[in-house]
């Protein structure tokens, strides 16, 4: 908002609730600089994409878990990349950029990118790039879900515009997420507001406890209220936040179980012991194979989805450079939705 740039960060959800589909939610934050001018457009495709591409696959496998999440780790960001750099430059070519160096053209609409495929029996989450996937369990205490092995150096991140990208893709399984209360996304510009992962993770909990307090309707009116105030004495940067909340949280925690399954080349084999693999598979076996596919479902999408395109050319946009203090520890100071008001 202070130097006028349109919010770079977009989302999109999908979810078949009538017939006790999975919820899929994708998250993306464009990178936002010169070189990335088209990002807030690239993040929009990303999730997009995103979203439904994990759809088919789930469809496609969902009578077995470790089909589903094999393909998950090694398959799912190829595809999306592939159609993704195909709607790029699609929209490239719709708005007179030149297209002559498609690598130039999807630096362009560079973008992270946040998964999360979330079923009765478990939680499939990835990432490429930077950005929070955290599991808060039932005494409120964030685990993260993914190492993220981040060897780069100060705001640099990878990208879907990354060459090779889907080797910088990271993924994992949560068993039985029902024995845990939230699953929690978020771009980096949460993270980006706290002086380090301590006080960030501390933030995590309180916002937890609050939720726990409060209905959660109640509690998601105050969400922009609070990540503004966030940004404006953080990071500067946009935010944006998932929290799901769990249904059932009787069952014993389990922590979030990554087996360092996130490199592409690995193979389950390698890193699940085979017991597990074939319990997995005689489970999966003993299911029916008889299930319809649902069309029934509820998709909604970020800010950017109504926007009107605008004509591109050039860098349009100046990157964002704020130097503001980081925070130590959460400020927690939601208000219910009438003191807001």
């Amino acid at each position: 908002m202070k130097n006028q740039q349109p919010c770079q960060d977009a989302f999109a959800c999908l979810e078949d609730s009538e017939t006790g589909g999975p919820l899929i939610i994708a998250i993306a934050d464009g990178h936002g600089d010169k070189r990335h001018d088209m990002s807030h457009y690239g993040a929009k495709l990303a999730t997009h994409i995103a979203v439904h591409v994990l759809k088919d696959l789930y469809e496609q496998l969902k009578q077995s878990r470790t089909y589903l999440f094999r393909s998950f780790r090694d398959d799912f960001l190829k595809e999306v990349v592939k159609q993704w750099k195909k709607e790029v430059l699609a929209h490239a070519s719709a708005h007179d950029i030149d297209g002559t160096d498609p690598s130039k053209v999807y630096t362009r609409y560079g973008t992270t990118l946040l998964v999360a495929l979330v079923c009765e029996e478990e939680a499939l989450v990835g990432q490429i790039g930077d950005g929070d996937i955290l599991v808060i369990d039932g005494k409120n205490r964030p685990i993260p879900s993914l190492d993220k092995g981040d060897d780069l150096v100060g705001n640099a991140t990878y990208s879907l515009c990354s060459p090779e990208a889907n080797r910088f893709w990271n993924a994992a399984r949560i068993p039985r997420p029902l024995g845990n209360k939230f699953l929690m996304m978020s771009t980096d510009g949460l993270s980006n507001c706290f002086e380090d992962d301590d006080n960030f993770y501390k933030f995590a909990s309180s916002l937890a406890e609050y939720v726990d307090r409060h209905t959660f309707s109640s509690a998601s009116d105050a969400f922009p209220s609070l990540l503004f105030t966030y940004s404006s004495r953080g990071s500067g940067d946009d935010i944006t936040l998932a929290l799901l909340k769990f249904k059932n949280i009787s069952t014993p925690h389990m922590r979030p179980d990554t087996q360092e399954e996130t490199r592409p080349s690995d193979t389950m084999e390698e890193k699940e012991p085979a017991a597990v693999l074939e319990a997995d598979e005689e489970r999966d076996k003993s299911r029916s194979l008889e299930s319809g596919k649902s069309e029934s479902c509820t998709y909604r999408l970020g800010p950017l989805s109504k926007e009107t395109y605008r004509k591109a050319g050039g860098s349009i946009y100046k990157p964002v450079s704020l130097n503001n203090d980081k925070l130590q520890g959460p400020i927690i100071n939601i208000r219910p939705k009438d003191e807001l008001q």
